[in-house]
């Protein structure tokens, strides 16, 4: 007894049908892929800026309010050249902010933490006006804004922000 054994092979028709379909989703998998790879990238880079900010924001808020101990606040924001720093011995300037005593000295101060990274400070008077926290339209105020900015030196990522209010009691 013989078999007939039957070989279907592919048709031109289902080549082409199967090329098509492959035409069609490899672009959407290697789109996926990408949007991956930016995520994890975005990802690293939030996790290092805060990283990098939150460890300036504490040495800011380390120190203390005001050059002046007490009421009324000095009116210049920066090192304040003609007053000793942090050592007692030692005026400050603006290239040793390890020598600075006050958190408005880091008004302007920027750095570069690691290699692709850039942060920056601003400090400001604020005041409370009704709910809402503004720039102070008269300065020296009871109240400071510091803000900590990290980026990315290529500008290929967002500015991660840390943003804190202290008072002079």
């Amino acid at each position: 007894m013989r078999k007939n054994i039957f070989r279907k092979a592919l048709t031109f028709i289902e080549l082409i049908v199967v090329i098509v379909i492959l035409g069609l989703a490899i672009p959407v998998l290697i789109g996926l892929f990408t949007q991956a790879n930016f995520n994890v990238l975005h990802s690293e880079f939030v996790g290092s800026a805060n990283f990098y900010a939150e460890e300036l924001m504490e040495e800011i808020i380390f120190r203390r309010f005001d050059e002046n101990e007490t009421s009324p606040w000095s009116t210049s924001l920066g090192p304040d050249t003609s007053t000793l720093g942090v050592d007692g011995l030692t005026q400050e300037n603006y290239t040793d902010h390890n020598n600075w005593d006050d958190v408005d000295d880091y008004n302007g101060y920027s750095d570069t933490p690691h290699k692709g990274y850039t942060r920056s400070v601003s400090v400001e008077y604020e005041q409370l006006d009704g709910t809402t926290w503004q720039a102070a339209s008269s300065v020296p105020t009871d109240y400071k804004k510091i803000t900590v900015s990290v980026s990315k030196t290529s500008g290929d990522m967002s500015t991660v922000r840390l943003v804190t209010l202290v008072g002079g009691y």
